[in-house]
């Protein structure tokens, strides 16, 4: 079979602006080689790897459509009915709408400082739609007394399962200016509600959000541990807040002398937030390594790290929703 010859270019075109640790993760689940302490190094890499037929350049691009989609994402979760009506309304606001589908996902290209849509995907199985817009975020720079503006581009991701009726409404990080304006300029819940509005008219359903504090305290509590975590956030009905760290490296919130003592307690508690760690050799083999997430429960929001990617995102819905 003769490999069709790439350039390096085209692979440094490909790769763009994504962190070598997010590609470098790839590379390790795909069990290639994978070291790099650059850009032009893992380029170069991967580049080789392609001419020698170990990967193709159309595994590269559904690759990095992958990491653009799942990676640092805050993921907020809701359901919709799993019905033959829920199907048929979707089609009908699609079609109402004009909607041009695609067959598959799409990358983000050149992203407008306006909302605009990537790419909408309906199935039998499911739906899954991309919009894009710029954010600006500001630093200051203290030693020239000045003020430092980036363009960011930003994806946000629905992916709406037919067969269960869970929706993910992934969302990237807002920065300190976009076109979301609350009562005092732009906020991070207006954009978020601004999406939510966006995915709700697109399908013509409203989204009802999933409470996460039972699953939290489900996950807290389960033996053996599948997960670790150095802090918890609960409220207790005789309405108490209690946020519960350990500060020593390396070992868990509850350890504590005081969280035992808590579960004891006849008071009764709800779970709101945590970061975990879901540990690799509890998975099943599932996960390739660790993987960080920080729970919302009570906003039925994941944030997910900056190298996360959809199996991972997967493992970690599975014990909660």
């Amino acid at each position: 079979m003769t490999i069709p010859e790439v350039s390096i270019e085209e692979v440094r075109r490909i790769i763009g602006s994504f962190s070598i640790e997010s590609v470098r993760n790839w590379l390790k689940r795909c069990e290639l080689p994978s070291t790099a302490r650059s850009r032009d190094e893992l380029a170069a890499k991967i580049h080789g790897q392609i001419a020698k037929g170990e990967l193709t350049l159309d595994g590269l691009s559904v690759a990095i459509i992958g990491i653009e989609e799942a990676s640092a994402k805050r993921t907020f979760l809701y359901r919709v009915p799993v019905s033959p009506s829920t199907t048929a309304r979707i089609e009908k606001q699609l079609a109402d709408l004009h909607v041009t589908l695609s067959d598959r996902p799409i990358r983000t290209t050149n992203p407008s400082q306006t909302t605009k849509v990537v790419y909408v995907v309906n199935s039998t199985e499911g739906l899954r739609a991309k919009w894009t817009e710029i954010h600006t975020k500001i630093e200051a720079d203290r030693i020239k007394r000045q003020f430092k503006e980036t363009k960011v581009p930003k994806s946000i991701v629905l992916i709406i399962n037919k067969m269960t009726g869970l929706v993910q409404l992934r969302c990237d990080k807002p920065e300190d200016e976009h076109s979301h304006p609350g009562p005092n300029g732009p906020t991070d819940d207006a954009y978020f509600a601004y999406f939510r509005e966006q995915a709700e008219n697109l399908t013509g359903l409203p989204f009802e959000p999933i409470d996460l504090r039972t699953s939290l305290e489900k996950l807290l509590k389960a033996t053996p541990r599948i997960i670790k975590t150095s802090y918890t956030v609960d409220q207790s009905d005789d309405g108490g807040y209690t946020k519960r760290a350990q500060k020593q490296n390396g070992k868990d919130v509850r350890d504590l002398e005081d969280w035992q003592q808590m579960t004891k307690s006849r008071t009764v508690r709800t779970f709101e937030e945590s970061p975990v760690h879901w540990l690799k050799e509890m998975s099943g083999r599932e996960l390739h390594r660790e993987v960080f997430s920080y729970i919302y429960a009570n906003e039925g929001q994941v944030r997910f790290d900056a190298d996360c990617y959809e199996e991972e995102i997967a493992y970690v819905l599975s014990h909660l929703v």
